[in-house]
């Protein structure tokens, strides 16, 4: 039992392999945009969850762990942190080799604003539960500063790969609620739940891959300037 949550962690670092599988598709030249952009997501990611797990936000069932922890976070979810960031990298260089129209970009600044919106609304509504604050308050944060401050266009792109990321990440977040691994207190999060628990999960891995993309974007850019 105590190497549960270790097993998924390991196996969603693996899933993104798959994709190896498809010899239409070349990862060759994207390897340092994948890298850079995975750390630059899992550092304010594990940073989230020391405060998160600090805070008694997230309370973590020892009998699933290997008990090894580092600033009060077990060690595996720093692993599973890095593996929903190098996994969301990949899904996102897969998804926009094998399907490159990008037609729909046009529309996707009018979804941004819709989604500011209802992050402003929840942030209203749910500002005494410190767990929706944060995680709308980020989500609202760094997509302002992607659509409004930064250069770089991709969010159609980005919303498209998100979907696809959101399948699995539901999948993980609903085991360790599941099992339990981890348990999120109703008294720091509306209750407003999802299939991997409180609705605060998707939002912050949404604020999360936002990281990682852009970071993937500008990385890829500029090897791209460089030739």
């Amino acid at each position: 039992m105590k190497f549960y949550f270790l097993f998924i962690g390991l196996v969603t670092l693996m899933f993104p392999f798959l994709f190896l599988a498809d010899k239409k598709i070349t990862f060759k030249n994207l390897q340092k945009p994948v890298l850079w952009s995975s750390i630059a997501a899992f550092v304010p990611y594990s940073l989230l969850t020391v405060f998160f797990g600090s805070a008694g936000i997230w309370v973590y069932e020892d009998q699933y762990l290997l008990n090894v922890f580092v600033l009060h976070v077990p060690v595996e979810h720093y692993l599973l942190n890095f593996a929903l960031c190098f996994s969301g990298a990949m899904v996102y260089s897969y998804v926009n080799q094998k399907f490159d129209n990008n037609n729909l970009q046009k529309y996707s600044l009018a979804f941004s604003n819709l989604l500011l919106g209802i992050c402003v609304a929840f942030i209203f509504f749910g500002h005494k539960f410190s767990f929706t604050l944060i995680a709308f308050s980020l989500m609202l944060l760094i997509l302002f500063l992607v659509e409004y401050v930064g250069k770089l266009r991709f969010m159609y792109r980005f919303y498209r790969s998100f979907l696809l990321m959101l399948m699995p990440a539901i999948v993980v977040f609903g085991l360790l609620k599941m099992i339990p691994i981890i348990k999120y207190p109703h008294t720091d999060a509306l209750k407003v739940a999802t299939l991997g628990g409180v609705a605060e999960n998707a939002v912050l891995f949404f604020a999360m891959f936002l990281i990682c993309i852009y970071t993937y974007e500008s990385v890829k850019q500029k090897n791209e300037l460089n030739g």
